[in-house]
């Protein structure tokens, strides 16, 4: 593919394909966007890669493979308060979201929410979007004195494909004054901002009070794959038919979100570097054996004992669970802030790199 693309000098677009005499590459991360006109070989090679990755979590697979369609979305997202401002010369104010790319739904008898990523005909994207409905979603869980838990799951065969590389997401329909608000109070997700490893995104995950249980119905890609593991959440349940994979060796990137420090925590050094280096799948089943993943059960128990877990948490004395989760985090937040950093840094020197290739 490396040969055939370079002898022919074609232009990969997230929408469609076309030949050109200057080679052009469009590179898509949450907040970012730009082209660089290459011909490297080396430089090349890394965006068949990028390519091979969407091969890889099935966005052409599908069409090919006599796959069946994907389900439609769930209807109807729901909505969710959302607060900024604060202070004498800006009060706070509360507005309602719609929500776009994840469903949401509280059980008010149990104190359980459960919240499934929407977008089965893409693989449930981790876009600018989806990362910033996170966010909000946590926000308003964290204020919300009627819910105890929240339940992650995933719609349709993906839990998340990981990285919106194609950038045709929906675009965050929040509106301006607030998105500005978030940003100055330190959420900017993005190469813009510098945090193209979510440092904002996990620290709003490791930061929320309240319990979170995650049911991995399908494939976890990157950093969904973070976003999926005990990073994220308290208790990790997965079906048969998840898998993990983390292919940043393939396409000449880093680990982020983390995962350079919190794997190793979670399953040692070695196994560690071999997933994130090796970058094989990463069954259930393995992962379970690995002490990532709790419990794996069939598809179609998984959402059922996710919520009887929320169900038994929500039961307890919720201000000493809130207690026990920030002395247990509480150890390692400092340390993960500053991994992300660290991560934040390396990542942003590939990207400095793409830029001096696309100058030669």
């Amino acid at each position: 593919l490396h040969h055939i693309v370079h002898s022919l000098r074609y232009t990969p677009h997230p929408r469609s394909l076309s030949y050109s005499t200057q080679p052009d590459i469009k590179l898509f991360w949450p907040g970012f966007a730009t082209s660089y006109q290459v011909a490297s070989p080396s430089f090349w090679r890394r965006a068949c890669l990028v390519g091979a990755w969407q091969f890889e979590v099935g966005l052409y697979k599908m069409s090919k493979a006599g796959r069946a369609p994907p389900p439609p979305k769930l209807p109807d997202n729901g909505t969710i308060d959302v607060w900024y401002g604060g202070h004498p010369d800006n009060p706070e104010l509360t507005i309602q979201h719609s929500l776009q790319s994840i469903h949401y739904r509280l059980d008010e008898d149990t104190g359980v929410a459960t919240c499934t990523l929407n977008e089965p005909a893409t693989l449930n994207p981790l876009s600018t979007c989806q990362i910033w409905e996170y966010n909000l979603i946590l926000k308003h869980a964290t204020r919300d004195d009627r819910v105890s838990v929240l339940v992650w799951t995933g719609h349709g065969r993906a839990f998340s494909a990981g990285a919106d590389l194609r950038g045709t997401a929906d675009q965050l329909a929040l509106h301006p004054t607030a998105i500005e608000w978030f940003k100055e109070h330190g959420f900017d997700p993005g190469a813009k901002s510098g945090d193209v490893a979510l440092k904002c995104l996990t620290l709003a995950f490791w930061d929320f009070p309240k319990l979170s249980v995650v049911a991995v119905n399908g494939l976890a890609i990157g950093g969904a794959a973070n976003v999926a593991l005990a990073n994220y959440h308290d208790i990790v349940l997965a079906s048969t038919d998840a898998y993990f994979k983390y292919p940043f060796s393939d396409i000449g990137l880093t680990p982020e979100l983390g995962s350079s420090f919190m794997l190793p925590q979670m399953v040692g050094m070695t196994r560690a570097k071999y997933l994130l280096m090796v970058g094989d799948k990463l069954s259930a089943a393995d992962a379970k054996e690995m002490g990532l993943v709790l419990e794996v059960t069939t598809p179609e128990e998984l959402l059922p004992r996710a919520r009887h877990y929320a169900e038994e948490l929500a039961s307890k004395q919720l201000d000493a669970l809130m207690l026990s989760k920030k002395l247990i985090n509480g150890h390692l937040r400092q340390k993960v802030e500053q991994v992300l950093d660290i991560e934040n840094d390396v990542f942003l020197n590939i990207i400095g790199n793409f830029r001096k290739v696309s100058k030669m």
